[in-house]
């Protein structure tokens, strides 16, 4: 009895010590269980585990997090600010993704979230307590405040923005809105769309940094007529919207319903057609018995044919 106890106590220390239970025995007879594979195998996929959820973020200047650090998925950092800094924004992590910025900017100090569109600062950027802004506009673009913006305890003296400038006025003659003197306006940057008259394309104009606008004027459409064969018109030419006609003449002895014809560019388009398709002569000869074995009394000659004296038969008596 005492040794089945025994037995039953071995038996349980060793279930205690070893997690695999399809080697129990085996590890019950050497006397030690090799959990190392296991264990290896859990401590990578835990490993695994919080690299799939959770952020890395650049280490913050003047914060408790100055190296690379991770914030974990669905949370916001946890940075704080060294002495004499105060805090600005904050990171959130979601599926791996971070978002927003975290910025230690030192007390009384002005911060400039997001800084100035259009200048040499266009990013956040700080302005320390008693000086002043050193910000430089893009051309095209003209300071809101004509004197320096300064920072005191935190407090800016101004509100500072870089504002497109105004373009010179023009116009476009051949457009159906824009025709006016000085109609077409606008500032850095803008486009305008113009409404080109009929037989005319183009019409958009940009203002450039320069203060003038520039882009594609309102210009007459062009039609290409292509070379018609036996005719004088043996290479393509170029018709310009309300141009004469152009006149195109069949060769001598091709025609189409008429010889030649006239054609003009309507709106890009060209609407008029000739073939030049070769002339066919139609004679009925009396007393004429046979044309080259067509017996009906008429002769069909296309234009530069020629007959011979034997494709004629004449009846008898006539030759």
């Amino acid at each position: 009895m005492k040794n089945n106890c025994l037995f039953l106590i071995i038996i349980l220390i060793f279930s205690v010590g070893c997690s695999n239970t399809a080697q129990d025995f085996e590890c019950f007879w050497r006397g030690a269980c090799d959990d190392s594979t296991s264990s290896t195998d859990d401590s990578s996929a835990e490993q695994n585990s919080i690299e799939e959820t959770s952020c890395t973020v650049a280490g913050i200047e003047n914060s408790s997090e100055t190296s690379e650090f991770t914030i974990a998925d669905g949370e916001s950092d946890s940075v704080t600010c060294n002495a004499g800094y105060t805090k600005s924004g904050s990171i959130y992590c979601s599926n791996t993704e971070a978002t927003g910025t975290v910025t230690c900017t030192p007390i009384g100090d002005c911060l400039v979230t997001g800084g100035i569109a259009n200048s040499s600062h266009s990013i956040t950027f700080s302005i320390s307590n008693g000086g002043s802004d050193s910000v430089t506009c893009d051309a095209g673009y003209t300071r809101s405040v004509v004197g320096a913006v300064t920072c005191s305890e935190g407090n800016l003296s101004d509100t500072l923005t870089c504002d497109a400038n105004p373009c010179i006025a023009t116009e476009d003659s051949n457009s159906d809105d824009y025709s006016a003197a000085g109609s077409i306006t606008g500032n850095t940057g803008d486009v305008v769309t113009v409404t080109c008259s009929v037989g005319y394309e183009g019409g958009e104009y940009t203002c450039g940094s320069d203060g003038n606008f520039t882009g594609s004027v309102c210009t007459l459409k062009t039609c290409t007529l292509d070379a018609i064969t036996n005719s004088n018109h043996t290479s393509s030419t170029i018709i310009t919207h309300g141009d004469p006609g152009f006149e195109v003449n069949c060769n001598e002895g091709y025609r189409d319903s008429a010889v030649s014809q006239s054609f003009t560019c309507n709106d890009g388009v060209i609407a008029e057609t000739l073939t030049c398709s070769i002339q066919t002569y139609n004679a009925s000869i009396d007393n004429l018995a046979s044309f080259g074995g067509d017996t009906s009394g008429s002769i069909t000659l296309n234009y530069g044919d020629t007959v011979a004296k034997d494709d004629v038969t004449c009846n008898a008596g006539y030759k």
